[in-house]
């Protein structure tokens, strides 16, 4: 003996069929069932997906995690982050993505940022003494007022950005990409491995 089906859609899509035979006036066939009726328009709106969580780490959560006496941020992504004005003395920001940050008048001296993208970054009178900015992109950033001395800037491209005044004293050159970047009012001839042309 089969069972005989009362879910509430199916009823409903019985009713339909009574509804519509009789507003017909002809006999509905034995073996119609609710799921073979076409509907009319189209089906109920898909559910949209939930937003995706944002890439990359706050500044604040930065900061934070500092404070508590963490050192290590390599390969973080903190693209346009605004850390103004703070403590970040021997940071390890080494790989990260640094661009269009904000470190403006902020102290990251003795810090790492070997192979980071500081591409239109804001260092604007930082404290950068004794970091290691080895092969780091800092292609269009402000470094005005930065204090750079004995900095380690191996390989770093500097192309277009604005070193003016900067304090460079004892920085290492070597091999740095130096293509439109501005030095005027720096102390460069203070700098070790300067081509001769930004010498003059």
């Amino acid at each position: 003996m089969s069972s005989r089906n009362t879910s509430p859609g199916y009823l409903i899509g019985i009713g339909a069929i009574a509804i519509a035979v009789a507003l017909l006036g002809c006999e509905a066939p034995d073996d119609i069932e609710p799921g073979d009726i076409e509907p009319d328009g189209p089906g109920p709106a898909e559910p949209e997906p939930d937003d995706p969580e944002p890439d990359g780490m706050e500044a604040e959560q930065l900061l934070e995690d500092y404070m508590d006496g963490e050192r290590d941020f390599s390969g973080a992504n903190l693209r346009e982050a605004v850390l103004q004005r703070e403590d970040l003395r021997e940071v390890d920001l080494s790989g990260a993505d640094l661009t269009n940050i904000n470190l403006e008048y902020t102290d990251v001296s003795g810090a790492n940022f070997e192979g980071a993208n500081l591409e239109g970054a804001n260092l604007y009178v930082a404290d950068f003494s004794g970091v290691n900015l080895r092969n780091a992109n800092l292609r269009d950033a402000d470094l005005s007022g930065t204090d750079l001395t004995d900095a380690d800037l191996t390989g770093a491209d500097f192309t277009d950005a604005n070193l003016r005044h900067a304090m460079l004293s004892g920085a290492d050159f070597s091999d740095a990409v130096l293509e439109g970047a501005q030095f005027d009012g720096s102390d460069i001839e203070e700098a070790v491995n300067v081509p001769q042309e930004f010498l003059e």
